[in-house]
Protein backbone atom coordinates (compact mmCIF):
# COMPACT_ATOMS: atom_id res chain seq x y z
CA UNK A 1 0.00 0.00 0.00
CA UNK A 2 1.41 3.28 -0.77
CA UNK A 3 2.65 5.71 1.75
CA UNK A 4 1.59 9.63 1.79
CA UNK A 5 4.99 11.00 2.93
CA UNK A 6 5.90 14.44 3.78
CA UNK A 7 7.45 14.76 0.54
CA UNK A 8 4.26 14.96 -0.83
CA UNK A 9 2.36 17.18 0.30
CA UNK A 10 5.05 20.23 -0.01
CA UNK A 11 3.95 20.52 -3.59
CA UNK A 12 2.54 23.84 -3.39
CA UNK A 13 -0.66 23.36 -5.81
CA UNK A 14 -1.31 19.87 -3.84
CA UNK A 15 -0.67 21.35 0.05
CA UNK A 16 -2.04 24.87 -0.34
CA UNK A 17 -5.48 23.07 -1.55
CA UNK A 18 -5.54 20.52 1.28
CA UNK A 19 -4.78 22.42 3.73
CA UNK A 20 -7.63 25.21 2.77
CA UNK A 21 -9.93 22.62 2.21
CA UNK A 22 -8.80 20.89 6.00
CA UNK A 23 -8.92 24.73 7.67
CA UNK A 24 -12.63 25.12 6.33
CA UNK A 25 -14.26 21.55 7.02
CA UNK A 26 -12.86 21.76 10.85
CA UNK A 27 -13.76 25.47 11.63
CA UNK A 28 -16.56 25.26 13.73
CA UNK A 29 -17.13 29.12 12.55
CA UNK A 30 -18.08 28.05 9.05
CA UNK A 31 -20.10 24.94 9.67
CA UNK A 32 -22.27 27.36 11.77
CA UNK A 33 -22.97 29.53 8.89
CA UNK A 34 -21.15 32.64 11.29
CA UNK A 35 -18.66 33.03 8.45
CA UNK A 36 -18.55 31.83 4.40
CA UNK A 37 -15.98 31.58 2.26
CA UNK A 38 -15.96 34.25 -0.66
CA UNK A 39 -14.47 33.46 -4.05
CA UNK A 40 -14.30 36.89 -4.65
CA UNK A 41 -12.16 37.50 -1.50
CA UNK A 42 -9.90 34.50 -2.99
CA UNK A 43 -9.71 36.14 -6.58
CA UNK A 44 -8.53 39.65 -4.33
CA UNK A 45 -5.58 38.00 -2.55
CA UNK A 46 -4.38 36.35 -5.73
CA UNK A 47 -3.72 39.52 -6.56
CA UNK A 48 -1.77 42.66 -5.42
CA UNK A 49 -2.15 44.77 -2.50
CA UNK A 50 -2.55 44.71 1.55
CA UNK A 51 -5.87 46.15 1.50
CA UNK A 52 -9.05 45.55 -0.15
CA UNK A 53 -11.99 47.59 -1.43
CA UNK A 54 -15.32 46.31 -1.11
CA UNK A 55 -18.13 48.49 -2.45
CA UNK A 56 -21.85 47.67 -1.47
CA UNK A 57 -25.19 49.64 -2.06
CA UNK A 58 -26.74 50.81 1.17
CA UNK A 59 -30.46 49.42 1.79
CA UNK A 60 -32.95 51.65 0.77
CA UNK A 61 -33.97 54.44 2.99
CA UNK A 62 -37.76 54.07 4.86
CA UNK A 63 -38.71 57.57 3.90
CA UNK A 64 -42.15 56.79 3.92
CA UNK A 65 -44.37 56.53 0.46
CA UNK A 66 -46.86 59.11 -0.76
CA UNK A 67 -50.18 59.18 -1.80
CA UNK A 68 -50.87 58.53 -5.35
CA UNK A 69 -53.53 60.92 -6.83
CA UNK A 70 -55.08 61.87 -10.24
CA UNK A 71 -53.56 65.17 -10.24
CA UNK A 72 -51.43 65.32 -12.91
CA UNK A 73 -49.76 68.51 -11.17
CA UNK A 74 -48.29 66.11 -8.33
CA UNK A 75 -45.35 65.18 -9.13
CA UNK A 76 -43.13 62.13 -7.00
CA UNK A 77 -39.74 63.25 -6.36
CA UNK A 78 -37.91 59.96 -6.45
CA UNK A 79 -35.19 58.14 -3.59
CA UNK A 80 -31.71 57.53 -4.45
CA UNK A 81 -29.93 54.57 -3.46
CA UNK A 82 -26.59 55.22 -1.77
CA UNK A 83 -23.70 53.05 -2.09
CA UNK A 84 -20.54 52.60 0.83
CA UNK A 85 -17.24 50.99 0.83
CA UNK A 86 -15.30 49.01 3.36
CA UNK A 87 -12.06 47.98 3.60
CA UNK A 88 -10.41 43.99 4.11
CA UNK A 89 -6.92 43.83 5.28
CA UNK A 90 -4.82 41.22 3.81
CA UNK A 91 -2.69 38.75 6.93
CA UNK A 92 0.12 37.19 5.74
CA UNK A 93 1.18 34.35 8.46
CA UNK A 94 4.38 31.77 8.48
CA UNK A 95 5.13 29.52 11.58
CA UNK A 96 8.30 27.11 12.00
CA UNK A 97 8.46 23.64 13.83
CA UNK A 98 12.08 22.15 13.79
CA UNK A 99 13.25 18.70 14.90
CA UNK A 100 16.71 17.02 15.95
CA UNK A 101 17.08 14.08 13.40
CA UNK A 102 17.98 11.94 16.18
CA UNK A 103 14.65 12.04 17.31
CA UNK A 104 13.79 9.77 14.59
CA UNK A 105 15.78 6.88 15.29
CA UNK A 106 15.40 7.17 19.23
CA UNK A 107 11.75 6.83 19.14
CA UNK A 108 10.87 4.70 16.18
CA UNK A 109 8.65 7.43 14.81
CA UNK A 110 9.19 10.72 12.34
CA UNK A 111 8.20 13.53 14.23
CA UNK A 112 8.48 15.60 11.38
CA UNK A 113 5.73 13.27 9.24
CA UNK A 114 3.45 14.07 12.35
CA UNK A 115 3.93 17.92 12.06
CA UNK A 116 2.70 17.83 8.38
CA UNK A 117 -0.26 15.88 9.04
CA UNK A 118 -1.16 18.55 11.89
CA UNK A 119 -0.66 21.58 10.07
CA UNK A 120 -4.52 21.77 9.18
CA UNK A 121 -5.79 21.78 12.58
CA UNK A 122 -3.18 24.11 13.62
CA UNK A 123 -4.38 26.43 11.07
CA UNK A 124 -7.36 25.91 12.37
CA UNK A 125 -6.94 27.37 15.51
CA UNK A 126 -4.68 30.10 14.30
CA UNK A 127 -7.49 31.58 12.24
CA UNK A 128 -10.05 31.26 15.04
CA UNK A 129 -7.75 33.52 16.84
CA UNK A 130 -7.29 35.80 13.96
CA UNK A 131 -10.95 35.83 13.39
CA UNK A 132 -11.50 36.32 17.48
CA UNK A 133 -9.03 39.36 17.58
CA UNK A 134 -11.57 41.03 14.72
CA UNK A 135 -14.63 40.72 16.53
CA UNK A 136 -12.66 41.97 19.61
CA UNK A 137 -11.76 44.79 18.14
CA UNK A 138 -14.98 45.66 16.18
CA UNK A 139 -16.89 44.96 19.79
CA UNK A 140 -14.18 47.59 21.50
CA UNK A 141 -14.71 49.87 19.04
CA UNK A 142 -18.43 49.88 19.70
CA UNK A 143 -17.90 50.37 23.34
CA UNK A 144 -15.70 53.83 22.50
CA UNK A 145 -17.59 57.17 23.07
CA UNK A 146 -20.46 58.01 20.85
CA UNK A 147 -19.25 59.35 17.22
CA UNK A 148 -20.51 60.29 13.64
CA UNK A 149 -20.41 56.54 12.89
CA UNK A 150 -22.06 54.73 15.75
CA UNK A 151 -24.02 55.20 18.91
CA UNK A 152 -21.44 53.98 22.30
CA UNK A 153 -23.01 49.93 23.58
CA UNK A 154 -25.70 49.79 20.78
CA UNK A 155 -24.37 46.08 19.51
CA UNK A 156 -23.10 45.40 23.77
CA UNK A 157 -24.72 44.66 26.90
CA UNK A 158 -22.71 44.85 29.87
CA UNK A 159 -24.20 42.68 32.95
CA UNK A 160 -20.54 42.50 34.70
CA UNK A 161 -21.01 45.73 36.78
CA UNK A 162 -24.49 44.94 37.42
CA UNK A 163 -23.98 44.36 41.31
CA UNK A 164 -21.25 46.57 41.26
CA UNK A 165 -18.89 44.17 40.38
CA UNK A 166 -19.13 41.16 41.94
CA UNK A 167 -21.37 38.00 40.79
CA UNK A 168 -24.94 38.00 41.64
CA UNK A 169 -26.83 34.74 40.55
CA UNK A 170 -29.45 35.41 38.19
CA UNK A 171 -28.35 39.09 37.46
CA UNK A 172 -24.69 39.17 36.38
CA UNK A 173 -24.43 35.89 34.70
CA UNK A 174 -25.55 33.99 31.39
CA UNK A 175 -29.39 33.68 31.46
CA UNK A 176 -32.15 33.15 28.50
CA UNK A 177 -33.39 37.27 29.73
CA UNK A 178 -29.96 38.24 29.16
CA UNK A 179 -29.71 36.43 25.94
CA UNK A 180 -32.83 37.87 24.63
CA UNK A 181 -32.11 41.53 26.20
CA UNK A 182 -28.77 41.52 23.98
CA UNK A 183 -30.42 40.03 20.79
CA UNK A 184 -33.10 42.86 21.16
CA UNK A 185 -30.44 45.36 20.18
CA UNK A 186 -31.27 44.70 16.41
CA UNK A 187 -35.22 45.48 16.81
CA UNK A 188 -36.48 43.34 13.86
CA UNK A 189 -33.40 42.30 12.86
CA UNK A 190 -32.90 39.66 15.35
CA UNK A 191 -34.21 36.66 13.25
CA UNK A 192 -30.88 36.79 11.49
CA UNK A 193 -29.26 35.42 14.81
CA UNK A 194 -28.36 31.99 14.12
CA UNK A 195 -25.26 31.11 16.66
CA UNK A 196 -23.71 32.24 20.34
CA UNK A 197 -20.09 31.79 20.75
CA UNK A 198 -19.13 31.64 24.96
CA UNK A 199 -16.08 30.36 26.79
CA UNK A 200 -16.37 27.30 28.71
CA UNK A 201 -17.31 29.00 32.02
CA UNK A 202 -20.08 30.50 30.15
CA UNK A 203 -20.65 26.84 28.89
CA UNK A 204 -20.71 25.57 32.13
CA UNK A 205 -23.74 28.21 33.36
CA UNK A 206 -25.45 27.01 30.10
CA UNK A 207 -25.14 23.20 31.13
CA UNK A 208 -26.45 24.10 35.06
CA UNK A 209 -29.95 25.66 33.61
CA UNK A 210 -30.32 22.28 31.78
CA UNK A 211 -32.00 24.02 28.85
CA UNK A 212 -28.97 22.96 26.25
CA UNK A 213 -30.40 21.12 23.70
CA UNK A 214 -27.74 18.68 22.25
CA UNK A 215 -28.01 16.64 18.63
CA UNK A 216 -25.90 13.92 17.33
CA UNK A 217 -25.29 14.23 13.76
CA UNK A 218 -26.25 11.02 11.64
CA UNK A 219 -22.78 11.25 10.49
CA UNK A 220 -21.70 10.10 14.04
CA UNK A 221 -19.30 13.16 14.34
CA UNK A 222 -19.14 15.91 17.23
CA UNK A 223 -22.35 16.46 18.95
CA UNK A 224 -23.78 20.21 17.94
CA UNK A 225 -25.20 21.97 20.98
CA UNK A 226 -27.97 24.17 21.10
CA UNK A 227 -29.02 27.37 24.03
CA UNK A 228 -32.88 28.69 23.09
CA UNK A 229 -32.36 27.61 19.60
CA UNK A 230 -29.09 29.23 18.94
CA UNK A 231 -26.12 26.98 18.15
CA UNK A 232 -22.86 27.11 20.05
CA UNK A 233 -20.18 27.84 19.41
CA UNK A 234 -17.70 26.66 22.00
CA UNK A 235 -13.78 28.39 22.14
CA UNK A 236 -11.33 28.89 24.85
CA UNK A 237 -9.67 32.20 23.59
CA UNK A 238 -13.03 33.94 23.83
CA UNK A 239 -12.22 37.53 26.25
CA UNK A 240 -12.34 36.15 30.00
CA UNK A 241 -10.86 37.90 32.84
CA UNK A 242 -10.58 35.78 36.43
CA UNK A 243 -10.52 38.20 39.16
CA UNK A 244 -11.38 38.26 42.87
CA UNK A 245 -13.14 34.34 42.12
CA UNK A 246 -15.26 35.38 39.25
CA UNK A 247 -14.53 36.12 35.69
CA UNK A 248 -15.97 38.55 33.48
CA UNK A 249 -17.16 36.75 30.00
CA UNK A 250 -17.42 37.92 26.68
CA UNK A 251 -20.27 36.22 24.42
CA UNK A 252 -20.54 37.18 20.92
CA UNK A 253 -23.82 36.06 18.97
CA UNK A 254 -23.88 36.52 15.50
CA UNK A 255 -26.00 36.22 12.56
CA UNK A 256 -25.42 33.64 9.61
CA UNK A 257 -23.26 34.89 6.63
CA UNK A 258 -22.06 38.25 9.35
CA UNK A 259 -17.98 37.46 7.80
CA UNK A 260 -16.58 36.23 4.72
CA UNK A 261 -13.23 34.24 4.73
CA UNK A 262 -10.50 34.53 1.97
CA UNK A 263 -7.73 32.68 1.23
CA UNK A 264 -4.55 33.38 -0.86
CA UNK A 265 -1.97 31.57 -2.66
CA UNK A 266 1.48 31.61 -1.40
CA UNK A 267 4.98 31.02 -2.91
CA UNK A 268 6.08 27.50 -1.31
CA UNK A 269 3.05 27.30 1.50
CA UNK A 270 4.93 24.32 3.44
CA UNK A 271 9.15 24.28 2.91
CA UNK A 272 10.93 21.63 4.14
CA UNK A 273 15.01 22.53 5.26
CA UNK A 274 17.62 20.72 7.14
CA UNK A 275 20.60 21.98 8.80
CA UNK A 276 23.17 19.26 8.38
CA UNK A 277 25.87 20.80 11.10
CA UNK A 278 23.34 20.93 13.80
CA UNK A 279 22.93 18.15 16.19
CA UNK A 280 26.85 18.14 16.02
CA UNK A 281 26.64 16.81 12.42
CA UNK A 282 23.38 14.63 12.74
CA UNK A 283 21.09 17.25 11.70
CA UNK A 284 18.37 19.22 12.31
CA UNK A 285 15.05 19.64 10.10
CA UNK A 286 12.82 22.68 9.89
CA UNK A 287 9.32 22.68 8.21
CA UNK A 288 7.82 26.30 7.49
CA UNK A 289 4.09 26.85 6.63
CA UNK A 290 3.03 30.04 5.36
CA UNK A 291 -0.52 31.23 4.34
CA UNK A 292 -2.50 34.31 3.61
CA UNK A 293 -6.00 34.89 4.24
CA UNK A 294 -8.32 37.87 4.97
CA UNK A 295 -11.67 37.96 7.20
CA UNK A 296 -14.55 40.46 6.16
CA UNK A 297 -16.73 41.33 8.51
CA UNK A 298 -20.32 42.77 7.08
CA UNK A 299 -20.88 46.77 7.81
CA UNK A 300 -17.42 47.14 9.41
CA UNK A 301 -14.30 48.74 7.59
CA UNK A 302 -10.63 48.15 8.42
CA UNK A 303 -9.52 51.69 8.67
CA UNK A 304 -6.02 50.61 11.09
CA UNK A 305 -3.98 51.44 8.04
CA UNK A 306 -1.10 49.30 9.20
CA UNK A 307 1.98 50.14 7.83
CA UNK A 308 3.55 45.77 8.22
CA UNK A 309 4.32 44.10 5.36
CA UNK A 310 2.25 41.12 6.15
CA UNK A 311 -0.76 43.16 7.21
CA UNK A 312 -2.31 43.63 10.80
CA UNK A 313 -1.10 41.28 13.86
CA UNK A 314 -3.93 39.74 16.03
CA UNK A 315 -2.63 42.11 18.89
CA UNK A 316 -4.82 45.34 20.16
CA UNK A 317 -2.58 47.61 19.54
CA UNK A 318 -2.46 50.38 17.40
CA UNK A 319 -2.99 49.63 13.49
CA UNK A 320 -3.74 45.63 14.59
CA UNK A 321 -7.13 43.74 14.51
CA UNK A 322 -8.07 43.78 17.92
CA UNK A 323 -7.54 47.76 18.27
CA UNK A 324 -10.66 49.77 18.69
CA UNK A 325 -9.18 52.21 15.77
CA UNK A 326 -8.85 49.33 13.84
CA UNK A 327 -12.50 49.18 12.72
CA UNK A 328 -15.52 51.64 11.81
CA UNK A 329 -18.79 50.98 11.30
CA UNK A 330 -19.83 52.07 7.44
CA UNK A 331 -23.52 50.79 7.47
CA UNK A 332 -25.87 53.61 9.34
CA UNK A 333 -28.27 51.22 10.76
CA UNK A 334 -26.78 49.33 13.28
CA UNK A 335 -29.26 46.25 12.01
CA UNK A 336 -26.80 46.16 9.12
CA UNK A 337 -24.17 44.30 11.61
CA UNK A 338 -25.64 40.88 12.62
CA UNK A 339 -23.71 40.65 15.97
CA UNK A 340 -23.85 41.72 19.55
CA UNK A 341 -21.64 40.97 22.54
CA UNK A 342 -23.14 39.96 26.11
CA UNK A 343 -20.56 40.75 28.62
CA UNK A 344 -21.78 38.86 31.81
CA UNK A 345 -19.93 37.92 34.82
CA UNK A 346 -20.33 34.44 36.28
CA UNK A 347 -19.08 32.24 39.47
Amino acid sequence: MATTRVSDLIVPEVFENYVAEEVVRKLNLVQSGAVTRDGTLDRLLNGGGAVFNFPFYNNLAETGEVVATDNPADVITPEKVTANNLLVPRCVRAVAWQVADLDKMLTGSDPMAFIGSRVADYRVGALQKQFLAVVKGIFANNASATDTYHTQNDQRIDLSTANSGSYLKGTTDFSVNALIDAISLLGDAQDGFGMIMVHPLVFANMQKQDVIDTRIPSTASAPTYYYNGYQIILNNNVPVTVTSGSAVCSTYIFGRDQFRLGFGSVDEPLAYEKQQSQGNGYGVSTMYARWCNAIAPKGYSYVGASTAVGGPSNDATSTNLANAGSWRRVVGDVRGCQMVELVTRES
